[in-house]
């Protein structure tokens, strides 16, 4: 008979472990059990802590309760502290009178929490969202901020002037730095609000020797317009969104990326394109001028929608023409796939994704089987080994459809292995939470069609995995 587990007849070095690995919350119910519980799991419920939730009204009363309870007994309750989120209301104090919602600052809860956060000393990340606005409460939680010695995560969303200056003073040694900014910056006046001063808030240059990866977005000129000397060597990865910017001054920059992400990204390097010796994964909702071997790219773009297709039709040949990638995703037009078959022989893996019917009749009805046949053929001379195929909706109803398509897609590239087809009923936001139903090429005989294996889940998984890490 199997006896229960009793926990309190183990070591607490191993409750401690155990502990050491579970979520929050999970600690936050070993506590309720009892008082031993709760002096020995409270503090790993604070490990993680979250105040000014968007969907709660508490505003800065949550954080007047959290102060009082570790400032109790803060040499208990603060080593344990890792992670800090204040939310768009942490600061907010909303009370419904007869005229309506008002709000107020929360001066005093600012003030204790900066109190609170010096003594954070174990803090490693910090969210913030209204960042600009909650910066100009007083500065005694900025420079409580900027103080921290151990931190190596900072997230600060709606973020400004104040986010930028603060950064520029930070003496952590930060890893890990993203910006969402509230507005564009006028970098020639430095806002109304003179709090960056050209010189001497030098956006991040503090950090030149541990910076590893870097997000902003909305207005990423602030690399290029208050750090235009500054290089950052160990950032390896970099996501951009929402401005016009010199890529070539972020490839001076940012020397040793291995992943760039850009959205809504505008260039205005003219001809000449940036180059990377070692970029490995490139993200963009545009074609950029971007040279050098780059294994592993995905165009979430379609030139059959979008309004500028003329201009981006040659930008996205010359981006495969100059960067031969390994692993390809895109939803390829006829244009793009005659490229391919042209000029990109160092491909081994193709994601295709359709947004729009393939070749729809009068009743919206696709000839799948048409757009196979005439489509497909244009890649038999590149080396694939693996290809998706990815539509919006439904793939097909007859169960018998899937592995005869994949073995109609297989019989027009001899090289191809794999075939993965798409198996989610709706569209998911990313292109990576796609689900796919995959088959192998096991044998091929001379004038008959391939003979294809349904693999199993687990299987599929590995070759999904091992197909998008295909090296060059």
């Amino acid at each position: 008979m199997l006896r229960k587990m009793d926990l309190s007849a183990l070591d607490l070095d191993i409750i401690h472990s155990i502990l050491a690995l579970v979520c929050s919350d999970d600690a936050l119910r070993f506590a309720m059990t009892c008082r031993a519980a709760y002096t020995v799991a409270m503090p790993y419920f604070l490990a993680d802590i979250t105040l000014g939730e968007g969907w709660s009204n508490r505003g800065p009363e949550h954080i007047d309760r959290f102060c009082a309870m570790v400032q109790s007994n803060p040499t208990y309750f603060l080593p344990k502290l890792r992670r800090l989120t204040l939310g768009s209301t942490a600061f907010d104090h909303r009370k419904r009178g007869v005229t309506g919602v008002t709000h107020h600052k929360g001066l005093t809860s600012a003030l204790l929490l900066a109190k609170v956060l010096v003594q954070a000393t174990g803090l490693s990340t910090f969210c913030l969202h209204r960042a600009e606005s909650t910066l100009e409460l007083p500065s005694a939680l900025g420079d409580a901020l900027a103080s921290l010695p151990n931190l190596l995560d900072i997230r600060l969303y709606g973020a400004g002037p104040r986010s930028l200056a603060l950064l520029s003073r930070i003496s952590s040694r930060l890893r890990y730095v993203e910006l969402e900014m509230t507005t564009k910056l006028d970098f020639v006046r430095l806002e109304p609000i003179s709090v960056l001063v050209k010189g001497r808030d030098r956006f991040l240059a503090n950090l030149s020797s541990s910076l590893e990866v870097l997000k902003i977005m909305q207005d990423p000129r602030c690399v290029q317009e208050l750090e235009p000397d500054t290089v950052w060597p160990n950032v390896n990865r970099l996501d951009l969104g929402g401005g016009t910017i010199t890529l070539a001054e972020y490839a001076r920059a940012f020397p040793s990326l291995r992943i760039l992400h850009l959205a809504s990204i505008t260039c205005d390097d003219g001809i000449e394109p940036a180059r990377w010796a070692g970029l490995d994964v490139l993200t963009t909702k545009s074609p950029l001028p971007i040279a050098g071997p780059v294994r592993r790219i995905e165009l979430a773009y379609d030139l059959d929608v979008v309004e500028d297709a003329v201009t981006w039709t040659p930008g996205t040949t010359a981006l495969l023409q100059q960067t031969s990638p390994v692993v390809l995703a895109c939803c390829p037009t006829l244009q793009m796939l005659q490229c391919i078959a042209r000029s990109v022989h160092s491909l081994r893996f193709l994601q295709i994704f359709m947004h729009k019917p393939i070749f729809p009749s009068a009743t919206d009805a696709e000839d799948l089987d048409t757009w196979v046949s005439t489509r497909i053929p244009l890649l038999a001379s590149v080396p694939l080994v693996g290809l998706t195929l990815a539509r919006n909706g439904d793939f097909v109803t007859d169960a018998n459809e899937p592995s005869r398509i994949a073995s109609a897609i297989a019989s027009h590239i001899p090289s191809l292995v794999f075939v993965g087809l798409n198996t989610t009923t709706s569209p998911p936001t990313r292109w990576s939470d796609y689900l796919f139903t995959w088959y192998r090429v096991v044998s091929r005989l001379q004038g008959e069609a391939p003979v294809l294996t349904l693999l199993s889940q687990s299987h599929a998984d590995t070759v999904m995995r091992d197909l998008l890490s295909t090296p060059r």
